[in-house]
């Protein structure tokens, strides 16, 4: 679902479009490292590959690229900030079972973060946040399900 909305953060926070900016190159750099070793981790996760993610917890700092040709020629541009957290619950465990939480987790991340860089519409984001949900309402009743089915 955030795959077109990725790429054009990637474009927005690319470190090679800061190369006189040599600090905020660094962060860029080391957020998006840990971005992709999230993302990978997530993907892996989806398909089956269940081990514990990089952090259950992690701050991402962003600085977007300046956008207009104004912004650009001003002698000491201010770069604008982004920030966001990806969090799983403190009792999350890396299980079969808990894929659903994984997977809401890092939409709840990527929806704030690309939403925050621009990079999607509130109708995107409502439609992911409907989606999430959904699934969760379903791993509740199947969960359910399977606890009456022991008590029988």
């Amino acid at each position: 679902m955030y795959k077109k909305a990725l790429h054009g953060f990637f474009l927005k926070v690319h470190p090679d479009f800061f190369h006189q900016h040599r600090e905020q190159q660094r962060v860029n750099e080391a957020s998006i490292a840990s971005l992709n070793e999230l993302l990978n981790w997530a993907k892996e996760f989806k398909v089956g590959t269940v081990r514990p993610p990089p952090a259950t917890r992690m701050d991402f700092t962003f600085y977007r690229k300046l956008e207009t040709q104004e912004e650009q020629a001003k002698e000491n541009p201010v770069l604008p900030k982004l920030t966001s957290t990806f969090e799983l619950p403190k009792t999350f465990s890396p299980t079969e079972a808990n894929k659903g939480v994984a997977e809401r987790a890092v939409n709840k991340f990527l929806r704030d973060l690309l939403r925050r860089a621009e990079c999607i519409d509130d109708t995107t984001a409502a439609m992911s946040q409907a989606q999430d949900k959904t699934e969760e309402l379903s791993t509740h009743r199947v969960r359910n399900v399977g606890r009456e089915r022991k008590r029988k």
